[in-house]
Order: structure tokens, then sequence, then C-alpha cells
């Protein structure tokens, strides 16, 4: 009864989780910059979402008749070469290169994850094997690694989301490897250690809720280059197989040899992956500062 009570107050004694989100919370709301950005990004999804019913005109609806027009009442931002309304474009596209960041950077966190937990257990020669692995992958430029992969797959949704979660998942093995050791060491692990819990609970209840936040800040950061290396893949024409779905990357090579014409056809899609960008890295940065307010500038 003794050895219970003692264990129960070792547990009482460490980091409340739902006290640290409100908190993390707390901060977050009150970082402007965080708060505009998710409002960006929240937009953007919503947008894409939604865009089978917000969307004036189907993502291939036109004629070579309503070619390259300028903006009008009819077609916000223009149309395309093939007489697509850009705007509708833009809404479809956001779904495409949203869904492929997204699911990209998902599946290099679950095997960065998987990676990093198994290098953090098994020290000695698994945990070197697996970190000198690491760093070779590191050592390979991102977007070389994507085009190598997309060139060795194909093109098409799926070798898009390989491609960039290949060269992400390094970055979350590694950090997830060390946010495991900085937790264990931690006083209150090692008090819930002293009065007999479990290794499994111990990992289950506090290690591992207190090493995952460093991983969600990783990947709302990630994403933000996911977006940017989508996109680049589709202007170098590796994006989606079938070139009707629309893609911020592939619209700005569809529109590349008419610049001077119509110039709002490289703007508007430049303007929406970088905002998307910018957005998923200012709500990484609040992130980071909301749950480590000593990180904060």
């Amino acid at each position: 009864m003794t050895g219970v009570t003692t264990l129960s107050q070792a547990e009482k004694a460490a980091p409340s989780e739902s006290s640290f989100l409100r908190q993390a919370m707390s901060r977050f709301l009150a970082n402007t910059p965080a708060v505009i950005g998710a409002l960006l990004l929240l937009a953007f999804v919503a947008a894409g979402l939604l865009a089978p019913w917000i969307a004036p005109y189907g993502p291939n609806e036109g004629g070579l008749g309503d070619a390259l027009l300028p903006p009008s009442v009819d077609h916000l931002l223009g149309t395309d070469k093939q007489g697509r309304d850009q705007l509708s474009l833009i809404l479809y596209g956001g779904r495409t290169s949203l869904l492929l960041a997204i699911s990209s950077v998902t599946v290099a966190l679950l095997a960065g994850g998987v990676l990093g937990a198994v290098a953090s257990a098994f020290r000695g020669t698994v945990d070197a094997v697996i970190m000198r692995l690491v760093d070779v992958w590191l050592a390979i430029p991102g977007m070389l690694l994507a085009l190598a992969i997309v060139a060795l797959l194909g093109t098409g949704l799926v070798q898009i989301t390989i491609a960039v979660a290949v060269t992400n998942v390094p970055v979350f093995a590694r950090l997830f490897r060390t946010s495991l050791a900085e937790v264990s060491r931690s006083e209150y692990i090692e008090a819930t250690r002293s009065v007999g819990a479990s290794e499994m609970r111990i990992f289950m209840r506090h290690t591992l809720p207190n090493a995952v936040s460093p991983l969600i800040v990783a990947a709302l950061l990630a994403m933000a280059s996911a977006v940017v290396q989508v996109a680049g893949l589709g202007f170098l024409g590796l994006g989606p197989a079938d070139r009707l779905v629309p893609e911020w990357g592939t619209m700005l090579t569809n529109a590349s040899s008419y610049m001077r014409v119509a110039p709002l056809l490289t703007v508007v899609p430049c303007a929406a992956i970088v905002i998307t960008a910018i957005s998923f890295n200012l709500v990484g940065d609040g992130l980071q500062e909301a749950f480590d307010p000593q990180s904060a500038r």
C-alpha cells in the first residue's frame, strides 16, 4: 500500500499534461503572427475542401475561345491558356498541394518516430547504426533525393507523397530520439522509476506525451518545406500523372510562357505557395514558443 501511495505521489509530482496544454494554448493565442498564420491556413484548407461548392467553375471547364482572358466579373483572376478559370484552378489546386504536403509529412512523422523510438529504446549498436544511417540520409539534399525517387517510381500523387516523405524521415527520427532521451533523464521520470513504476508505464504515461510536442512543431515546419517541394516537383514536370489534376506547381509550368501576356497566371500560384509556406512557419514558430517559452525571442 505504501509503495502504491508513493508511486501515485511521484506521478502527481510530474507535470500535468492538461495544465501544460492549457498554458501552451494561452501562449499561442497571445502570439499574433501565429494566430494570423493559423487563420490563413484554416482559410486555405477550408477553400480546398469546399472547392466543389465555392469555385465558380469546374477545374477543367473552359475552351480555347476563352484562353488568356484578363480579370473580369466572370473570371476574377482571368483564364489560362486552355480557357480555364484561374480562381477555380487555385481552389482545386490547393486541395492537391495541401493533401500531398500533409500526407507526406504524416508518413515521414510516423516512420521517423518509429526509427527514433527504436534508436532510443535499444542503445548501443542499434542506436549507432540508425543514427549513422540518419547522418548519411541528412547529407543528401532533400530536393535532389525527391527528384531521384520520383524519377525512379514515376509521376503520380502516391509517388510524390513517398518522395517528399523520404526526405523528412531522418529529421523526425533524430528529433524524436533526442526528445525521448532528454525526457527520460528528467527528475520526475527518475522519481517515478525509483518508486517502482514499470518502464512501460513510465514510457506511456510520462515519456511519450512529453516527448511528442517537439515533433508536432517540427511537423508544421516540415509542411512549409513540403509545400515548396511539391510545387517544385510539379514545376519540373514531375507533378500528378494526370495533367488534368490542378496543382500549384503544374500551374506555374503551364503559365511560364505567358508571363508577359498574363502575369496573374504566375503571380497567383506563387502567392498561394508563399503564403501557405509562411503560414505553416508562423504556426510552427508559435507552437514552439508556446511549448517552450524559453525559446521565445
